[in-house]
């Protein structure tokens, strides 16, 4: 019984972590669109926003299903750790160094998101939650397809600039 309530315990900590790092992923989303003149990078970035939504949805019906507010996450070594990245490609003057460093940024928060809601649908699965596993299960799903598109735009923007023939000093031949 403790290790059921533990584990629910670290299962409603993780909820309102990921919440509270969702509705940060969408203020990082809405200022990195200012520093993107990429249409392509601009299109996912508003998907990106859009599914970050729906994830905050999911999570606020778990609360209810549950029965937890989301309120009190502790998310600021998040917020420090990501602001400084932020930073970095706010002071990015080369606009190709810059989409690429945006690109990076979204993979990083899509990864850590990724793990921790991995780890809120095993809590889940061993707590017997079944509407929170399938919820989590698909946000899960649409944040690999999310990743894996920020993927293809990398290699996308890898041959654009190998068919420019851009070299390591960033000149083209």
């Amino acid at each position: 019984m403790k290790n059921a309530i533990n584990l629910e315990n670290l299962f409603v900590s993780d909820i309102k972590e990921l919440y509270l790092f969702e509705a940060l992923t969408q203020d990082y989303l809405k200022n990195l669109s200012r520093f993107v003149n990429y249409e392509q990078l601009n299109f996912l970035i508003r998907i990106y926003n859009d599914e970050t939504e729906l994830s905050k949805r999911r999570l606020e019906k778990i609360s209810n299903l549950r029965d937890f507010s989301l309120n009190n996450a502790d998310g600021l070594y998040l917020k420090k750790f990501f602001d400084e990245i932020f930073k970095d490609i706010e002071n990015e003057n080369d606009n190709i160094i810059r989409h690429i460093k945006v690109i990076s940024f979204i993979e990083r928060l899509i990864n850590y998101k990724l793990a921790i809601y991995r780890m809120i649908s095993v809590y889940s699965s061993i707590l017997g939650f079944e509407k929170p596993v399938r919820m989590i299960e698909d946000t899960i799903e649409e944040k690999v397809k999310t990743f894996c598109e920020f993927l293809y735009l990398t290699e996308e923007m890898r041959d654009h600039l190998r068919s420019k023939e851009v070299n390591q000093n960033g000149v083209s031949n």
